[in-house]
């Protein structure tokens, strides 16, 4: 697995960041999966200081995602592979 990503936790969404973006900033999901695409991503809901959330519309299929600062900055630890009903926490890797 590329670092700073930790499979089998136990949130209720599939996907949560470990991140403190700063004020303004949002992360975002693209990706290969329901809902996801590479051209434009999907707004992350804010869990609590520090903490992202987010869950495909259909968790039966594998997802393939990357994380987005602004939709703009990808994730410098590369994409993520999920299988179905998989969870995994991710620590963001943004260079600004």
């Amino acid at each position: 697995d590329p670092a700073g990503v930790l499979k089998g936790v136990s949130q209720s969404d599939v996907v949560v960041a470990k991140i403190l973006p700063g004020i303004g900033n949002k992360v975002h999901v693209r990706g290969e999966g329901p809902g996801l695409s590479w051209d434009e991503g999907v707004p992350m809901s804010f869990i609590e200081i520090g903490k992202w959330g987010w869950s495909p519309s259909d968790k039966s299929n594998p997802i393939i995602i990357q994380l987005y600062k602004n939709d703009e900055e990808p994730d410098g630890n590369g994409k993520v592979e999920l299988e179905a009903g998989e969870k995994v926490e991710v620590i963001p890797n943004f260079s600004t």
